[in-house]
C-alpha cells in the first residue's frame, strides 16, 4: 500500500511539474512565433493568432537580421565583453572560496562576514542616490 500511495504521489507531483513547464515555456513559444511574423500581423493581434494560419510564418525576419552587418558587429561585441568578464568573475569567486576554506589569516571573519553580506544586498541598491 505504502508503493502505492508513493507512486501516486510521484505521478502526481510529476504532472505538476509538467503543468508549470508548459506554463514556463508558453512565454518562450510566443516569442517565437512573434518573431516569424511580419510587423503588421503582429500589430493586428497577439501571437496566438498566428496559430490559425500557420502559413503566414516566415523565417524572413531572421534573414534580414543576419544580412545586418551591424547585428554580427554587435553581437561579437558582446562576446568580448561578457565572455571574459564571466570568466573573470568565476575564477576570482574560485580563489576566494577557496582562500576562506582553507587558509587561515588575520581578518578572515570579518572579511567573510563583509562578502556574505555583500551577497545579500542586491547591486541596484548601490545605484540609489
Amino acid at each position: 500500500m505504502n508503493a502505492v500511495r508513493r507512486g501516486l504521489g510521484n505521478s502526481l507531483v510529476q504532472a505538476f511539474l509538467v503543468v508549470i513547464g508548459l506554463i514556463w515555456l508558453t512565454p518562450l513559444a510566443g516569442l517565437f512565433v512573434s518573431s516569424m511574423r511580419s510587423s503588421e500581423d503582429t500589430a493586428k493581434g497577439g501571437w496566438w493568432t498566428a496559430l490559425s494560419s500557420p502559413g503566414q510564418l516566415s523565417f524572413d525576419n531572421y534573414s534580414s537580421l543576419l544580412q545586418n552587418a551591424g547585428i554580427t558587429r554587435a553581437f561579437w561585441n558582446t562576446v568580448l565583453i561578457s565572455v571574459p568578464a564571466t570568466a573573470l568573475v568565476v575564477l576570482l569567486a574560485a580563489l576566494a572560496g577557496y582562500a576562506f576554506a582553507w587558509l587561515d589569516f588575520p581578518g578572515r571573519e570579518p572579511l567573510f562576514l563583509l562578502v556574505v553580506a555583500l551577497l545579500v544586498v542586491p547591486v541596484q541598491i548601490g545605484l540609489l542616490p
